[in-house]
């Protein structure tokens, strides 16, 4: 990428990067879509000899070494058109965490677990459909970490909102040989992932808008497209509203992190802005996507349920977005009314619960 590019928009991807990145995801979803509940192996085989399984790793651990807009590109496209493949949870959670203790590098598909002292996860996104599993837990006040085969584990099924795996993690800590890492990892680790659910999030909900205005500019009822009931352009047109809103959002989180890192406080704030903000948007795009597609909207045929059914689950992991909007409230409050400007300007570090 040309030095102005990255100058004017710090946000924009490689245009050769994107460029492959739209071409293989959208090639492959034309050609359908695979068996809920399943890794799209063919897929994920695609990505990984282009190189995109470990986008942001490092090119001496096997990486592609790309930058955080070439990840966001990709964690996009992907939402876009609700492909089954763990990019997140295997390059920038997973996959990020082994590079921190050099662990050895392989082609094994991986997931992210939290386990609590008892050994316990539950609705682990992808837990049940990836080789591995990386668990971190606590021992005397230290974290620790271990890479464990999924067979090793006992993954029962939990209730999916999308179609991706999702499992109940349970393991006996005891028998795992944990290595110590530092407590600052945890919370970077919550922060890649509240940022990595923000930008497919807003992906998500661009593709429902771009669905619902297709299908009602398509569509005919009493003589005329769907588009030009005053009712239906007033649906519409909230959902874009939301909709660009949690785009701007999710940018703006991008931009700091591509400026500063993610443990920043203006980059910190910014991703917190950013999951209140997709969170409450996804309220309104989700339930009048599927408000202007009528009947059809809630069948399997019809492609809407897989980027609203996802945006459901992620806006709430791994924190809630009710999490978000109290930590930007109680920010705001501290501020005072002369520290509020500042606040929005600036940014504030908010608090993470990963005990």
């Amino acid at each position: 990428m040309s030095t102005t590019t990255r100058t004017t928009d710090p946000s924009a991807p490689d245009p050769e990067i994107a460029a492959v990145i739209h071409q293989i995801i959208s090639e492959h979803a034309a050609s359908g879509h695979p068996q809920e509940g399943r890794l799209d192996r063919e897929l994920w085989g695609t990505l990984a000899a282009a190189g995109l399984t470990r986008i942001t790793g490092s090119e001496d651990r096997g990486g592609s070494g790309a930058g955080w807009p070439e990840a966001a590109a990709l964690i996009q496209e992907c939402a876009r058109h609700g492909a089954l493949v763990p990019v997140v949870e295997n390059d920038l959670l997973a996959g990020w965490l082994l590079d921190q203790i050099s662990a050895p590098d392989d082609d094994a598909t991986r997931t992210v677990a939290i386990v609590d002292a008892a050994g316990a996860a539950d609705d682990v996104a992808w837990a049940g459909g990836t080789d591995r599993v990386v668990l971190l837990w606590q021992h005397d006040g230290t974290w620790q970490l271990a890479d464990v085969a999924t067979h090793d584990l006992t993954v029962t099924a939990a209730a999916e909102l999308s179609d991706a795996p999702c499992g109940h993690v349970r393991v006996d800590l005891a028998t795992l040989a944990g290595q110590p890492v530092p407590g600052h990892l945890l919370e970077e680790l919550c922060l890649r992932w509240t940022w990595a659910r923000s930008l497919q999030v807003s992906a998500a909900l661009e593709a429902a808008l771009d669905s619902a205005v297709r299908h009602t500019t398509e569509r005919v009822q009493f003589g005329r497209p769907l588009a030009r009931f005053q009712a239906v352009q007033h649906l519409v047109a909230d959902m874009a509203v939301e909709a660009g809103l949690a785009r701007v959002a999710a940018t703006a989180a991008l931009v700091e992190v591509v400026r500063s890192g993610f443990t920043a406080d203006a980059s910190r704030f910014a991703i917190a802005a950013a999951a209140s903000c997709v969170g409450h948007a996804s309220s309104t795009v989700v339930r009048q996507a599927h408000q202007v597609h009528g009947a059809m909207g809630t069948t399997r045929e019809h492609d809407l349920h897989l980027v609203t059914r996802p945006v459901l689950r992620w806006r709430n992991d791994p924190f809630p977005v009710r999490h978000w909007d109290r930590v930007l409230a109680e920010l705001a409050v501290a501020q005072g009314p002369d520290g509020l400007w500042p606040l929005v300007t600036d940014g504030l570090a908010p608090r993470l619960p990963i005990t």
